[in-house]
């Protein structure tokens, strides 16, 4: 392996890196953001002019800040940009670049994100015991099944290390080991921990205007990218059935 050789790879690395470190980091935030009740404050920003004009713009900052990240994700998920990226040689980093990207969208709006706790549906009082419980257990359970979904589809491929593992060591993309029908199944799918996500945009401690707003835009968004059919129900169907097999065979 030559110098240009070595530096590219070091570079490859690097870009991964920063992606894995960026993703964990995000995710973090992301939990405090969804789940964390102390985060459902009123912010306080255009305290200026009428309690209505205030509340327009606080919800016009919030959906330009959810447009930014829904637009991110559309335009890199599209054919061209990963056409793009194959075209230039550098397929193996588009993961990394989508990590990297959307966790930078992501700390923009959980900086910039304005509450609106003057206007709510409803407030749960988390004093009560059985309320709190109910609450916890429920976003801990909801978290647990996205770290659990994630690792299922191969944690390492979602955040673009294996890509740039393979590329490092010249072995065909992991794409190129999938069947069709799992390829068919992720093309169909935005995020394989659909319903924890919608567990966790809509039960809230508050449910204030801007908390609505969000679960009302990110659960139509997820409902728009899911495209799954009856093809793809027979598949995750037999491959569940192939893996209590295995379980059953490895307990015999």
């Amino acid at each position: 392996m030559n110098s240009k050789d070595r530096i590219l790879n070091f570079v490859k690395c690097s870009i991964s890196g920063i992606g894995f470190i960026s993703a964990f980091y995000t995710v973090i935030n992301l939990m405090i953001f969804l789940s964390d009740p102390s985060n459902n404050r009123s912010v306080g920003y255009f305290r200026r002019g009428e309690p209505i004009t205030d509340c327009f713009w606080m919800l016009l900052v919030d959906m330009v800040l959810l447009a930014l990240f829904i637009i991110q994700h559309s335009i890199l998920a599209s054919g061209k940009v990963k056409s793009w990226f194959e075209n230039y040689g550098i397929l193996d980093l588009y993961r990394s670049f989508y990590i990297i990207t959307t966790s930078l969208v992501l700390q923009i709006l959980f900086t910039n994100w304005l509450s609106i706790g003057e206007v709510t549906l409803w407030k749960l009082n988390l004093t009560n015991k059985p309320v709190w419980f109910t609450y916890y257990a429920t976003h801990i359970l909801a978290w647990i099944f996205i770290y659990v979904g994630n690792i299922c589809m191969d944690i390492n491929e979602l955040l673009g290390i294996k890509q740039v593992f393979y590329s490092i060591k010249n072995l065909p993309g992991p794409d190129t080991r999938k069947s069709q029908e799992l390829k068919k199944l992720c093309s169909h799918i935005n995020h394989p921990s659909f319903t924890a996500f919608m567990i966790l945009f809509w039960m809230t401690s508050v449910m204030s205007l801007d908390r609505l707003i969000l679960a009302v835009i990110f659960t139509v968004y997820l409902l728009v990218g899911c495209k799954t059919d009856q093809g793809d129900y027979a598949y995750h169907k037999s491959q569940y059935s192939l893996k209590c097999q295995e379980l059953r065979y490895l307990k015999s």
